[in-house]
């Protein structure tokens, strides 16, 4: 089978580990028309099993339920309580990759404050923590800080 084939696979089975409906490459994210992206969010920056080269995941919010606190939506608004989610995870991705994992752990326990039962929120932040206190996720020898040398991703190893 093709590779495209084992990427699909890979992607599908990984949606179970992030806990939402659908994860898509990179490549098919950046094919997407200009209005589908807003609801879109990168969750990830891995090596799939069985490849060498890097990659974002993303995830489309529309097909996951984001289940949103009463008291974010009492602080933000109707209106904007999403928007603060989405800012704050994004950013928290971005630290994440750029290797500032305290700055990346305050955003994403914002993230939390507001959306509690996001997966992919919890997940990133099992991963900046150590083995030993997330067996299987933690990426880290002292908790919330980067290993030397971070490459800004991590090696996916389930199928």
């Amino acid at each position: 089978l093709s590779p495209n084939v084992n990427l699909a696979a890979r992607l599908e089975s990984a949606t179970k580990m992030y806990g939402v409906n659908v994860l898509m490459s990179a490549s098919f994210y950046g094919k997407l028309s200009p209005a589908v992206p807003t609801a879109c969010r990168l969750v990830d920056r891995v090596c799939l099993k069985g490849s060498s080269i890097p990659m974002g995941i993303y995830t489309c919010d529309r097909s996951n339920a984001l289940w949103v606190s009463q008291k974010a939506i009492d602080k933000y608004g109707h209106e904007a309580v999403i928007d603060e989610f989405q800012k704050c995870f994004e950013e928290g991705m971005d630290a994440f990759v750029a290797g500032d994992w305290g700055g990346s752990k305050a955003l994403f326990e914002k993230a939390l404050s507001i959306c509690p039962r996001d997966k992919p929120s919890q997940r990133i932040l099992m991963h900046m923590d150590t083995p030993d206190n997330h067996p299987d996720f933690g990426l880290a020898t002292t908790p919330f800080v980067a290993p030397e040398g971070w490459p800004g991703y991590h090696i996916l190893l389930s199928k």
